[in-house]
């Protein structure tokens, strides 16, 4: 099948929306779909807008979430331009089926032909979830989500990581679920970044936590700090290794904790460095406020390391309480999470058992050639 693939990012680059087009390409590839690049697709946008957009984020910085935001993406003009670019690209291209990537603006194209959609999660879903969906101004949000809901009712078939996104389609659109399909994304490593087998690390202190993330606050960077410090006070040992961020919270325990920074996987160094801190990890420690699914959390299973986060969003479609992982409810203290720690140490084998069903899980869903011969049998087109 001949796919048209449609996005506002060059999917190309592996920094595009932290890689997942350029993963979920590769394994669409290798799956023996026939790929033309329809990205990226930038139609011009006026200085005014951008500065307009500019103004209300520097205002929202400065003052606070009372700032309503503006998007110069989200008007109606801009998302016909996004729509008649891609219009042309179709009729110049005649695919068997356009394949678009997060990009609601294809609701508003006219052409024929099969549209299969894929995003995290919907305009509604992320609505009042994530701090910079909360509080937009009327115009923008309004055309955002008249014109998601014109592409979840044009496509043939719409692809979500995660049971938390598709309800929302469900529930919130009206869509019908013989259209919707829950299908894992997977872990964003090449395969030379994962072990043929998950080493046995046994669960003993020292205790080696590790957290992967840019935003501290979103990510729960405090709660991991705050759990550190119960564990160490009722006398477990325990090192934290943070990748990704600066760290501007208070930091208790110093010695235990190591701030790395931004470790690149396309780097060899760094990425043979991030590797090595998965190997010594016992726990896979990212307790994420807002989640519409978290690649990281696949990652971490396919090098076979548990995961404990907080049960919202995506983040139970990846992790299995008490099989892969441990789920806390999203208001669960950091001491909650201290407890589950001391009470899976005290249970050595069901911790080894967890590692290698984090790894099977990998293995079995979240990879990228078992989405693509999932989307290969949706028979789109056909």
């Amino acid at each position: 099948m001949k796919l048209l693939i449609i996005g506002l990012e060059d999917f190309s680059q592996p920094r595009a929306w932290s890689g997942i087009p350029y993963f979920m390409l590769a394994g669409l590839r290798r799956a023996k779909f026939e790929l033309i690049a329809g990205y990226p697709i930038q139609t011009p946008v006026p200085k005014w807008q951008r500065g307009r957009e500019w103004v209300f984020r520097a205002a929202r910085k400065a003052l606070g979430r009372g700032v309503p935001l503006w998007f110069a993406r989200y008007t109606r003009a801009n998302m016909q331009a996004v729509a008649a670019e891609i219009d042309r690209r179709v009729a110049q291209t005649q695919p068997d089926a356009v394949y678009a990537i997060v990009t609601p603006e294809v609701g508003l194209c006219q052409f024929r032909q099969p549209l299969i959609y894929t995003s995290d999660g919907t305009f509604a879903a992320c609505d009042g979830y994530y701090d910079w969906f909360s509080n937009w101004q009327p115009a923008p949000r309004q055309a955002a989500r008249a014109a998601e809901q014109a592409t979840l009712r044009k496509a043939a078939a719409v692809i979500y990581p995660s049971a938390w996104a598709l309800e929302s389609a469900a529930r919130d659109y009206g869509i019908a679920r013989d259209k919707l399909h829950l299908i894992e994304y997977g872990a964003n490593l090449p395969a030379e970044h994962v072990p043929a087998n998950v080493a046995d690390v046994p669960i003993a202190a020292p205790l080696r936590l590790l957290f992967v993330a840019v935003e501290q606050h979103r990510k729960g960077l405090d709660t991991v700090l705050d759990a550190q410090d119960a564990l160490i006070r009722a006398g477990v040992p325990t090192q934290v290794d943070i990748v990704g961020t600066s760290v501007t919270l208070p930091v208790r325990h110093p010695q235990l904790t190591t701030v790395h920074g931004f470790l690149r996987k396309g780097v060899p160094d760094q990425a043979a460095q991030l590797q090595a801190l998965y190997a010594k990890a016992h726990l896979f420690f990212v307790p994420s406020r807002a989640e519409a699914y978290g690649i990281v959390f696949c990652e971490a299973m396919a090098l076979g390391l548990p995961v404990l986060a907080r049960a919202t969003g995506g983040v139970p479609s990846i992790v299995q309480h008490g099989v892969n992982g441990l789920l806390l409810p999203p208001d669960a203290p950091p001491t909650a999470y201290a407890d589950a720690i001391t009470n899976l140490i005290r249970q050595p084998q069901h911790y080894a058992a967890m590692r290698q069903a984090a790894r099977r899980r990998y293995d079995e869903v979240l990879n990228w050639d078992t989405f693509a011969a999932r989307v290969k049998a949706l028979r789109i087109g056909d």
